[in-house]
């Protein structure tokens, strides 16, 4: 996990996260997007093949109308009839598939951009913690050489008293009691 590889800011309860790494996951989790389109190709697919049998049955239908009438051929009316029967019933399912079609192609766009609104959120949360940790890094530095300047400081007061004290005449010294 990125988290856990991060280097720990110690006394701060922080960590430090590559970039690089997060861009990566981040990058691989934008990849899996197609695997999302995928599962609703094969929803789709499914459905198409549903509504391959339903064209088939009403094949069937027709053709089994069409060789009633043709041994009724001498009845026109029940011809006529069956042939209407037959075109109402390919309208109904043309119309099915159609309705099924829509449906298919409206939920895969929701699904895509749902997708792209769920990679955006954590792009926009990963450069968000970015910035966040190179601001704490920042301030951490800051400490450090604030602390780092005061004993600076304090060395080199030690150093300036050392060197006076050197500099004051041996005699003063040896004539205390």
């Amino acid at each position: 996990m990125i988290i856990l590889d991060g280097l720990k800011v110690p006394l701060t309860g922080r960590t430090f996260l590559s970039e690089e790494d997060l861009l990566t996951q981040l990058s691989a989790v934008q990849n899996s997007i197609p695997e999302t389109i995928r599962t609703a190709e094969k929803v789709l697919s499914q459905r198409e093949e549903i509504i391959a049998r339903a064209k088939q049955y009403a094949q069937e239908i027709i053709k089994s109308a069409e060789l009633r009438a043709a041994k009724i051929a001498d009845e026109q009316t029940i011809i006529q009839q069956a042939e209407a029967e037959a075109q109402q019933l390919r309208n109904q399912i043309q119309q099915e598939i159609e309705d099924i079609r829509r449906k298919n192609i409206s939920e895969m766009e929701r699904v895509r951009r749902q997708t792209q609104q769920e990679i955006d959120v954590m792009r926009q949360n990963a450069l968000q913690e970015q910035a966040h940790i190179h601001q704490e890094s920042d301030q951490y530095a800051d400490r450090v050489l604030t602390d780092l300047e005061q004993q600076l400081g304090e060395m080199t007061r030690v150093i300036k008293n050392g060197r006076m004290h050197l500099r004051q005449p041996k005699g003063n010294s040896s004539k205390k009691p």
